[in-house]
């Protein structure tokens, strides 16, 4: 499938984390903003010391939940803390000292043409 998707011109991942939903905001952190970040913060941390070498795609559902948000989803403390996570300064210096490079579909996609001309 990757060969195939390759040839069509369309980005092709070595990996794909979705760890954010499987990460349950346990019951006596809820209605906690503070341990809430702190808890997934942590949970990203993690999953991204786990990551391979490649492009990985980080799925995370980011949500500044309000009061009618519970009649939408019942996902709502696993998105506010995605949301609360990435605000976080502890997160954005574990990325940066990692050495993850974060990237948009739009650079992937320059990146892959600009190997399409360097190597025809």
């Amino acid at each position: 499938a990757g060969k195939m998707l390759w040839a069509s011109g369309l980005p092709v991942l070595d990996d794909l984390h979705n760890g954010s939903y499987g990460d349950k905001i346990p019951q006596e952190l809820q209605g906690d903003d503070a341990k809430i970040q702190a808890f997934k913060t942590q949970q990203y941390i993690k999953g991204i010391r786990s990551l391979l070498p490649g492009l990985t795609m980080m799925i995370m559902h980011c949500t500044a939940t309000t009061e009618v948000f519970p009649y939408i989803s019942d996902s709502g403390p696993v998105r506010r803390g995605d949301m609360l996570a990435m605000l976080d300064p502890a997160l954005k210096k574990a990325i940066r000292d990692e050495g993850i490079i974060l990237t948009t579909w739009r650079e992937v996609k320059e990146r892959r043409e600009k190997l399409n001309r360097t190597n025809p």
